[in-house]
């Protein structure tokens, strides 16, 4: 919902590993119908079929993006590439859902970071043979905590 009450279309960025199944079981749970991308480099022709198989379940991939979790300089590229992914779709009017299923453990924690940083939903699949999706709210009500200290506060870090 925007501000004005009105239903907002969401656009789900989505994590692509080895294993799809559990990408799979979030797109038919949450049932996506728009996404965003993003795998490994070393995964392209496996991503390429995914992709492809996703026609079928009516699924619109609007972008996918090859990236290289593998590298020092990982965290940072993949993180600046979707917080500009992400902010280009958010000045469309587009509510951006961060999937933290699926890739990398760099590629989950690079999209936790655009999450925190831009306050979106994200969700979670547990377990491929069910269907029980954690929805974590965590980020998209963050308040405009900004300082180490503020987030320790939300958080209720102790030392």
């Amino acid at each position: 919902m925007n501000k004005n009450g009105e239903k907002t279309s969401q656009i789900f960025f989505l994590n692509v590993g080895v294993s799809k199944e559990h990408v799979g079981k979030a797109i038919d749970t949450l049932q996506i119908e728009k996404t965003v991308i993003f795998s490994s480099i070393q995964l392209r022709e496996e991503t390429e079929d995914f992709t492809r198989s996703l026609t079928g379940r009516k699924v619109d991939v609007v972008e996918v993006h090859y990236v290289d979790p593998f590298t020092p300089e990982s965290m940072r590229n993949i993180i600046s590439l979707m917080l500009t992914t992400a902010k280009k779709y958010s000045a469309q009017g587009m509510e951006v859902v961060a999937g933290l299923t699926g890739g990398t453990n760099i590629m989950a924690v690079a999209l936790g970071v655009v999450a925190m940083m831009l306050k979106l939903q994200c969700n979670y699949i547990l377990n491929k043979d069910d269907d029980f999706l954690l929805r974590i709210d965590t980020f998209k009500n963050i308040d405009d905590a900004v300082t180490l200290e503020q987030f320790e506060r939300f958080f209720e870090v102790r030392e």
